[in-house]
This record gives structure tokens, sequence and C-alpha cells, in this order.
């Protein structure tokens, strides 16, 4: 198989789960490659990882690497759900334990030693997923028959040749539309004692069961990895769900402050009656605001940050914040909060007039970075020698950062390409910067986005997109004046917030535009909206922002159609019925008679 078919065929978004468990088979001493009829032989194969991985993240692989380990550690993906599970080389079973039976259909073993079967069956019994056993190996799998969702492997096999064959047998058995994620990582050599074992004795295609409660995904890319390894980041793949979980969905809801806890629950209207009856939708009522600092002293409970890391929400929704201009002693946003502790790195707001509406049509997005810049919040005030103060406000601005910002904002262009397939020119990606004046900062931030542009995904931006770029003040000029001529923005964090607030008036008022956070494992929507402490409560707040929201919330866990139909129901309203729209838009309206006119539509 040649470097050129291997990378196409990666490029098409399948899953291989990668399982270290038992892959030191092979790996060891030729006096054991026979392991597996001698399973006695090996370390329990959890205790064995935990004791290894505690080892790697303590130690590192030696200088220059702990940061790009760190990196592979912190980006780990869990899928929303695995579906149809296929284990090549399952020994005992212990994968199972590993995973949630409410993201399984299925668990499908292969496994040519019988003597294991008993072992697998007693693991599935105990979590309760249904099991079937194939004596077989990998390459008597039949594609014609196996119906495949997500492939687990224990790669023991030496080898590129045979990892290659290995591995195209595997993606053979997944549907070729098949939506799905391969998170790819590489570490460079060290001469680290850690790293030179792990080097020479441990197979280099490996993956992680991480935080003993769930399998990640993870995958090694093969057609780069070579001795000296010479990375160590993580390459390129995105962290959709491998597939969405059609039974069940369970969204968490933080309505926070102000007229958040009008325009959420319309939100969660329209999710409840877009989705199939089938679909057991759960909502779990979280807390977070100024509002709930000011009575008990937290601004965002340890609750609400742990419902949305420990995998029982898979996403959620977030109202507004009422945020004090003003220093409060022990108050910082509870959404800037949230972006930083679930990785939230990127705030993406698209800004579109409706379909059907008169005058040249608006279809931007913005893609701000949400973790850097001034938002770090890293600010001093000292008193000058003749009583004066002075304050200071740090700037950060990383290339981990600016990378995977720009990365996002390439891939969403190449999607939006995609769907624009008779379009007449390639979409366009616009660096937003100020780089003639802050050189060093945003000199960084253009630099990376630039090399992004030429060198990321294989050649596919440079060859599939264009790229520009605009200094901020004049952005802001253009923005108003030609706002038509704009496709994708990336900007850092303070310039992305200011320039997408005041599109927003381009499309009507805030309160008909949405955003998504989005990190590598989690996703909340978020109208763009303040609180509006000077409506709440009188029921005349644009519940639509935070409906467009939901939206986007739904098909970043793969329900297209059902957040097409909302999208759709949403630019009915707003062409056809300004009698019902609310003041913000010149109207009269309500949020429950905004909202009860989009569930007409749906």
């Amino acid at each position: 198989m040649s470097a050129q078919s291997a990378s196409m065929s990666f490029n098409q978004r399948f899953s291989i789960l990668f399982d270290m468990g038992t892959a030191i088979s092979v790996s060891f001493f030729p006096t054991i490659r026979n392991i597996w009829q001698n399973p006695s032989l090996l370390v329990r194969p959890a205790s064995l990882q935990k004791a290894i991985m505690a080892n790697i993240w303590a130690n590192g692989f030696g200088e220059g690497v702990n940061e790009g380990a760190q990196v592979v550690k912190e980006t780990l993906i869990t899928p929303n759900a695995f579906g149809i599970v296929l284990d090549v080389g399952a020994g005992h079973g212990h994968t199972l334990r590993f995973l949630d039976p409410s993201k399984v259909t299925k668990y499908i073993a292969v496994e040519p030693n019988t003597k294991m079967h008993s072992s697998i069956r007693a693991e599935g019994e105990k979590q309760a997923i249904p099991v079937e056993i194939l004596a077989c190996g990998i390459e008597e799998l039949d594609a014609s028959v196996l119906q495949v969702d997500t492939i687990v492997c224990v790669l023991t096999l030496c080898s590129v040749h045979d990892v290659e064959k290995c591995v195209s047998i595997l993606y053979g058995l997944l549907k070729p539309d098949q939506e799905s994620v391969l998170l790819a990582y590489e570490h460079v050599k060290s001469k680290d004692a850690t790293a030179v074992w792990w080097q020479k004795f441990w197979n280099p295609i490996w993956g992680v069961l991480f935080d003993n409660c769930r399998l990640d995904v993870a995958s090694l890319d093969l057609m780069k990895r070579a001795f000296p390894w010479k990375q160590a980041t993580v390459a390129v793949r995105r962290s959709f769900a491998s597939m969405p979980n059609k039974n069940a969905l369970t969204i968490g809801l933080i309505p926070a402050d102000g007229i958040g806890r009008e325009v959420i629950p319309a939100a969660s209207r329209v999710i409840e009656a877009v989705l199939p009856s089938s679909v057991k939708l759960n909502f779990v009522h979280l807390d977070a605001g100024f509002e709930l600092f000011q009575k008990t002293g937290v601004a965002l409970p340890e609750a609400t940050v742990k419902a949305c890391l420990d995998g029982s929400l898979d996403g959620a929704m977030f109202g507004s914040v009422s945020s004090p201009s003003h220093k409060v002693e022990g108050y910082s946003s509870p959404i800037v909060a949230l972006r930083k502790k679930l990785d939230l790195y990127a705030n993406v707001r698209p800004v579109v007039t409706p379909v059907g509406a008169s005058g040249k049509a608006i279809d931007m997005v913005i893609v701000r970075e949400n973790t850097e810049c001034l938002y770090i919040k890293s600010e001093k005030i000292e008193k000058n020698a003749d009583g004066t103060r002075t304050a200071y406000a740090t700037r950060k601005i990383s290339e981990t950062a600016s990378r995977r910002i720009a990365t996002m904002a390439f891939n969403i262009a190449l999607k939006r390409g995609q769907v624009r397939q008779n379009s007449a020119s390639l979409p366009l990606v616009t660096v937003v910067h100020k780089s003639n004046v802050l050189s060093i900062t945003d000199g960084l931030f253009r630099e990376v986005c630039l090399d992004v542009f030429k060198n990321g995904a294989e050649g596919a931006f440079a060859a599939k997109t264009r790229m520009d770029e605009q200094l901020v003040d004049s952005m802001v000029y253009r923005l108003f004046r030609e706002p038509h001529k704009f496709d994708v923005c990336v900007a850092p964090n303070l310039y992305g917030d200011i320039i997408s607030d005041g599109a927003a008036a381009l499309v009507g008022s805030l309160g008909v535009v949405a955003s998504a956070n989005v990190g590598d494992t989690f996703c909340i929507g978020e109208p763009v909206h303040g609180s509006a402490p000077d409506i709440a409560g009188k029921g005349i707040a644009n519940p639509i922002a935070s409906i467009r929201s939901a939206s986007m919330l739904l098909s970043h866990l793969g329900w297209n159609a059902e957040a097409a139909r909302m999208d759709a129901a949403v630019d009915k309203v707003l062409v056809e019925h300004a009698d019902l729209l609310t003041p913000d838009l010149g109207g009269k309206g309500t949020t429950d008679g905004v909202t009860a006119a989009v569930l007409k539509y749906l």
C-alpha cells in the first residue's frame, strides 16, 4: 500500500481504536512470542497500563517533549456512542470493562484462542453488553457480513508492512460514508529511560485507556511513523463523535442570569419537538451565574463542571451571564471559566441573513480563539511615585492555540466549499490581526495561520481554500461596508469577540446570532447576547439566538437533519412573520409567541 493511497484512505474519517492492553505480546522477547497461549505471563492489563501511563505522564519523554505529551494527554477523545464494537484480538475481553454500556449496542470479539471465550462472555454479562465471539484471525474477517461502527485493535505486529496490511483490512470493515474520528499523534525519540524502554520493547502503534472509566479514541498516523519520531504534537484529525447515539441524548441546561432563564427553556422546547419520539431525551439543569454568586459566593459550582467533564452529558446549552463592569472580589465570569476548564478553544459564530430575505445575502462564520489573548485575566495595578496608578494586562498568544484555531477555521471553510459545490470561487478564510503594531503576539498568530494554510491537511487547505488577511481596524470598516464579501474569519479572542458582536447588527440584532463553544471533547451552545437585565422577566426576550445555538449543538452531535429543520423554521418566522417578532427586531411579539411560531414550522 503506497503512502499516497494510505493517506487518501485516512482522510475519509474512520475510527480505529488502538488498545495497548496486551500489545506487549510480540514486542518483548522472542521466547514469549506465543504469549497468547500463556496469558498468565501477562501483568493484568488494566494495572499494567495504569502503571506505565502514570510513569510516562510523570516523567515525560525527555527534554523538549513533555509539552507535546501533555497535549496528547489533554486532547484524547471519547465518542458519544460506539455502536457496534469489533474488538480484534479481544483476549480476556478486558476492553469491555472500559466501555460505557449506554454507548454500545453490541460487542463482537475476534479471538482465535477459545480458552479466553468464557472470560469474554463473563465480562459481557457483568457489563450488560450483548456479546458475539468470532474464533478467527484478522484476515478471515468478512466485510460483506460484518456491520461495524467502531474497531478496537491490539496490534501484535512488528513491521511497517504488516501494520499497513492490518489497518487496510480493518479499514475495509468500516462503511465508506461513516462519520467517525481519527486522532493521530507522534512522539520524538528520547534518551529518557522510560521512552527508550517504550521504543525498544513496545509496539509504536499505541493508544490509551484513560481515567479508568471509558475508552478513548487514538491512532498513530501510520504513513509518517519512522525512527527517530520527529514531532511531539497532536496531528490533524477532528473530534466529532464517531456516531450519534440515536437512542438517547442528554443535554445540560445552564440558564445562568437574566433572560437566559427565558431563552434556554425556549430552546429546550424546540429540541424536544424536533427529535424523533423514539429518542430518550434528558435535560440536566445546572447552576452558574453572577446572581448565583451573589447568593452563594460561587459563580461556577464544581457540580456543573463535573457534569460537563464526566461523560454523563452529550453537550450543553448556556444562557447568559451578568458580568459586572467593576471588579467584584472573588467573582469571575462562569462562561469564561467553563471555556477554560473544558478547553472549549473555539467560539464559532455564524452571521447569516435568513433564507428568502431581501438584499445581498450575508453568510459568514467568525471563528474566535476562546482561551487566550487578554482573556487570561493576568492583570495588575501599580502605584506610581506621584501617587497615580498604572494598570497592566498580559496578552498571551501561543503557537499551539493559534494552530488549532486556524485549523478549525480552514476545516470549516472546506466544509462550506463542499456544500457550495457549484460556487465559482474557493471558500475564503480571512485572518484578522494587528501585526503592524503588535508584531510579536499578532505576528505569531498571523505566521501560524499562514503556515496552516500552506501546509495543513496534507495540502488540502492550499488547494481547496483561499486566504487573505485584514488589520482589525480595517476589518471593522469593511465588515459594515461590504459584509457579503466575507466567508470565514478567524481571529484572536478579543478581536473575535468585538467583531462578532458588531456583525450581529448586520442581521438584525444580538438576539438572532448563535454560537457554539467547541473543544475536542465537548460543545456548549451559547446565544451571543448578554443577560439584558432591562427586559429580564418581561417575556419579550428574543429566543432565536438560543434556538439557533441549540441547532449548532445538535449538528455538532450528528443530528444534522434535525438541526436543518430548526434553522429552516427560524428563517420562515423571520421572513414571513414580522408581526410576531420581539421588540429588538421592531416587533411587539413575545418569547413564547416566537417559540410557538418556530414549533409550528418544524
